[in-house]
């Protein structure tokens, strides 16, 4: 069931219990039964509280969004939030609009206490803590805490993991949908040492699935509103979440390149420019509408080239549905398309003036923090167990290991730079220029089924006898 059916049935069966006036027919409601009805049915994806909580911070102006998370729970520190204890409470179960995030924050909690059945802990910057337990807000002893905390736990009420395998897949749904929603937010957000605020994760046009080439940074919109993004680290890190450990994988990005993704600021829109490592059929052209830090809507455009584009708009001023990840403002949209995609090839052409290619922008790089941290694991065991000479052979042996495994990543490195492939922009703007946007004149109909004869079995349809 999506957000907006649940709501309408919800609202149509509690008709009765409210307060009807004739005169002007309306009704009113009981705002408890609607707490719980929104947290239940609001939102199109059970774990889109991440994104809420990822608006609450962009709203509110924090400075940093930090992401803690552990074995049995996920913590979400707000630092430099303005939100105080009474604020927050006050927010907490109405359902009417609140300033600095408060809407966001409250709707989150909502939909972690009604649509996902997790407990979850707040921590307030005086001290004080307030957990839910599943029916009801509790106090908790005063801890130490100097920000405003969320701590949610891997499990619902309840429930018991011996194995670890649910809490390992709550993990890593709570950094996918980070990683794959929120990686615009102008709020910069670390997930346990890990920059999340990277253009490169867009799962269209981003490592590892694809290779960039350019990133265009597109201005003179006059009616669009500006896109405020975050400026990207140095260097690139992608992650894959593991069953106890995680792997990072580093990448060395173009000079060129890195330039234009750490300039961030406001922009009317901007385009990223991959060859992917899809299907020329599966190869898209989407515009990602963001609002308050999170892409809340993609619309997508077949290309059949060997090249993706992946375009960031502002979702602003668009109407949505309630749950806020929906745009119901079609043809509006559509419009902000048309003239993104235009200007585009616009910068397109310009660049060809200058340089009739584009260039892979990011080769593999060689992961020193994580080759150190494990010598550093190697040598302890060995030191442990032989002493001081299993320290030395260890040492000496890691510190080779890890010079030849440097040195040949260095040469490869060089090698993919020398005889990397250059790919032309006249055959991309050919395809930008002959993509269609717009409503379809005549929506395709579903294939009617053949009507089966009456009194013939499936056998004898397929072999042709009685």
């Amino acid at each position: 069931m999506s957000g907006e059916d649940g709501i309408e049935a919800w609202v149509d069966g509690q008709k009765s219990g409210g307060v009807a006036d004739e005169e002007e027919q309306s009704f009113t409601v009981d705002t408890s039964k609607a707490w719980s009805k929104l947290g239940e049915y609001q939102l199109p994806q059970k774990e889109f509280w991440v994104l809420l909580l990822v608006q609450a911070a962009v709203e509110a102006g924090c400075s940093q969004l930090e992401v803690c998370q552990r074995w049995k729970y996920t913590t979400f520190r707000f630092h430099d939030s303005p939100w105080s204890e009474e604020c927050v409470r006050q927010a907490l179960f109405q359902i009417e609009e609140a300033p600095d995030g408060l809407s966001r924050l409250s709707a989150a909690l909502r939909a972690l206490a009604r649509g996902t059945d997790l407990p979850f802990l707040l921590h307030y910057p005086g001290g004080s803590r307030e957990r839910w337990d599943g029916k009801d807000v509790l106090l908790c002893q005063r801890g130490q805490s100097g920000t405003f905390q969320v701590e949610v736990s891997h499990l619902r009420h309840g429930q018991r993991d011996l194995m670890g395998l649910k809490l390992a897949r709550m993990r890593a749904e709570i950094f996918r949908a980070l990683s794959k929603y929120c990686f615009c937010s102008p709020v910069p957000i670390i997930c346990d040492g890990l920059s999340v605020t990277e253009l490169l994760r867009d799962p269209n046009c981003g490592l590892p699935g694809a290779m960039p080439l350019a990133c265009m940074r597109i201005e003179g919109f006059d009616s669009v509103p500006q896109v405020r993004l975050n400026e990207s680290q140095p260097g690139y890190k992608s992650r894959t979440m593991g069953f106890v450990l995680n792997h990072d994988a580093v990448w060395v990005v173009d000079e060129e390149l890195e330039a234009d993704l750490q300039k961030g600021g406001e922009i009317g829109a901007l385009a990223l420019v991959s060859v992917s490592n899809r299907e020329l059929k599966d190869n898209e052209l989407q515009f990602a509408f963001l609002k308050s830090g999170v892409v809340i809507h993609r619309e997508r455009f077949v290309l059949r080239f060997e090249l993706a584009v992946t375009v960031f708009l502002s979702a602003d001023g668009l109407r949505t549905d309630l749950s806020g990840f929906c745009i119901s403002d079609r043809e509006l949209m559509l419009e902000r398309c048309t003239q993104a995609r235009d200007r585009l090839v616009n910068c397109l052409k310009s660049r060809a003036e200058e340089s009739e290619f584009l260039l892979p922008g990011a080769v593999h790089g060689f992961p020193t923090r994580e080759v150190g941290k494990g010598l550093l694991g190697y040598v302890t065991v060995a030191t442990l167990f032989a002493g001081p000479a299993g320290f030395a052979l260890t040492a000496v042996h890691g510190l080779a290991v890890a010079s030849m495994a440097k040195a040949v990543m260095k040469v490869n490195e060089l090698l993919v730079r020398r005889l990397r492939k250059k790919f032309p922009i006249s055959p991309l703007l050919a395809k930008l220029e002959k993509v269609r946007i717009g409503p379809l004149e005549h929506p395709p109909q579903s294939r009617s089924r053949r009507p089966r004869k009456v009194g013939r079995s499936w056998e004898s349809e397929r072999w042709g006898g009685r």
